[in-house]
């Protein structure tokens, strides 16, 4: 089934937005060669304090999927989250932007049909459950792409519409084995018709409300591995922001 590409999402509409050229090249190549830096240690096993992610059950040699909190172990990484050049463009500069401890590196080698993560929502994974719904409508998780995303290379997915939706059960098994193609999304009570995909080049910003239900397909033709970094945001409000790291 071809995946339409969206090129101009509503937040409020579809769930999700982009910003094009939002970051300026020369940070975006000092940010990639920082995590061909990461992947390199963590894939030599070096000590590290960033967290390898690798594919349930496949022991401690399996494929890395994922980095996560990166921001430990590279000052570039570091500072891009302390500036906010990542969801900064979401609001006027006068309105207060919060750091809830999300910050991960994504990857798809190309040629890897496995490469896959699941339909889910991001509210699912989340620490302070009480607290995620209660701040949902103002929770933002945003992706700053450092190389082509595109449906060829295994771009992101998401169900237009889909944070309006109410519930959606988990449907239980890790996201990084689970299926992603848009009939999927019938398990869930969603239309497969409302699924679209992106077209992004480095510098973009992606951005989508937790309540998005999302998932993306295996990077088949390259050029590049896509790599992304997900950070998440809470928009406004005066009230303490708990470290919502992955639950």
């Amino acid at each position: 089934m071809t995946i339409p590409v969206l090129e101009t999402p509503s937040l409020a509409r579809d769930g999700f937005c982009i910003f094009r050229g939002a970051v300026d090249a020369e940070t975006v190549s000092e940010l990639l060669a920082e995590s061909h830096r990461l992947r390199a240690d963590a894939l030599a096993g070096n000590a590290t304090p960033v967290e390898v992610l690798r594919v349930p059950g496949t022991g401690p040699d399996g494929p890395i999927r994922a980095l996560r909190n990166v921001t430990r172990g590279s000052a570039h990484f570091a500072k891009a989250v302390a500036d906010q050049i990542m969801a900064r463009p979401l609001v006027p500069p006068e309105v207060p932007l919060h750091w809830v401890g999300v910050q991960s590196l994504f990857w798809k080698r190309p040629g890897d049909e496995s490469a896959t993560i699941g339909w889910h929502r991001d509210t699912w994974f989340r620490a302070d459950q009480a607290w995620v719904v209660e701040r949902s409508p103002t929770y933002f998780h945003c992706a700053l792409i450092l190389e082509p995303m595109s449906p060829e290379t295994g771009s992101i997915r998401l169900v237009r519409g889909s944070h309006l939706v109410g519930p959606v059960e988990r449907q239980g098994g890790s996201v990084m084995v689970t299926a992603a193609e848009p009939d999927d999304v019938r398990a869930y009570g969603l239309d497969p018709a409302a699924v679209v995909a992106v077209r992004l080049a480095p510098g973009d910003l992606l951005c989508w409300s937790v309540e998005t239900v999302h998932a993306s397909g295996p990077n088949l033709h390259g050029p590049g591995e896509r790599t992304q970094f997900v950070t998440g945001w809470v928009v406004g409000g005066t009230s303490p922001v708990p470290d919502l790291v992955i639950a």
